[in-house]
């Protein structure tokens, strides 16, 4: 990952943890089809990952260019898929 979109993730990530505190993040180590949306997203994490969707982590995921950044988490009780660049 390149340091700008690093820190720019780091940045983007503190200002959502005003209102998500997760316990975990991790990151797909394969790059995502960024056409998919939460239900896509949703199935790497239990496939690939091998971690409950439910859980209250964050799961990032990186295009093929490894340009983009997309963040699925849980708020509430609804998901949420958050593009970071």
């Amino acid at each position: 990952m390149r340091p700008s979109l690093a820190s720019g993730f780091i940045k983007r990530l503190s200002r959502m943890r005003m209102f998500v505190e997760p316990p975990d993040i991790y990151l797909c180590p394969t790059p995502a089809d960024f056409r998919k949306a939460i239900n896509g997203l949703s199935m790497i994490v239990e496939q690939q990952l091998d971690v409950s969707v439910l859980s209250d982590a964050l799961f990032v995921f990186t295009n093929k260019a490894r340009n983009k950044i997309k963040v699925l988490y849980r708020y509430k009780y609804k998901y949420r898929v958050c593009p970071v660049a």
